[in-house]
């Protein structure tokens, strides 16, 4: 097994950020989290399709099979928060979490 990707961590601590602030829950910054939340999930979903495993991000890319997956996580963690069913929203983003570790060490 190679070595934790640097980018990975940052990933994680930024997807755990993420259900933070979902938590906390104030709707001042709604906008915001939909935007980050939706953006992410389309980049996910565009890598998917015009990336591929060739990538150098730091060091070579070693998930590209796993963005669709990502995508959709964060695209439904986008509608859950958009219809303020928060808890499902934070569901959906620990379970990407789960995804990651068991994709890179599985």
């Amino acid at each position: 097994m190679e070595s934790v990707h640097p980018l990975w961590v940052v990933c994680i601590l930024t997807r755990l950020l993420m259900i933070k602030f979902i938590r906390d829950n104030n709707f001042s910054h709604k906008n915001i989290i939909l935007g980050v939340l939706l953006i992410m999930g389309l980049g996910f979903l565009y890598k998917y399709v015009y990336g591929s495993n060739d990538e150098i991000q730091v060091r070579k890319v070693f998930w590209h099979d796993s963005r669709l997956a990502h995508s959709v996580f964060y695209l439904l963690a986008v509608y859950y928060y958009f219809i303020n069913d928060m808890n499902n929203s934070n569901k959906v983003l620990l379970v990407d979490v789960i995804f990651s570790f068991l994709y890179r060490f599985l």
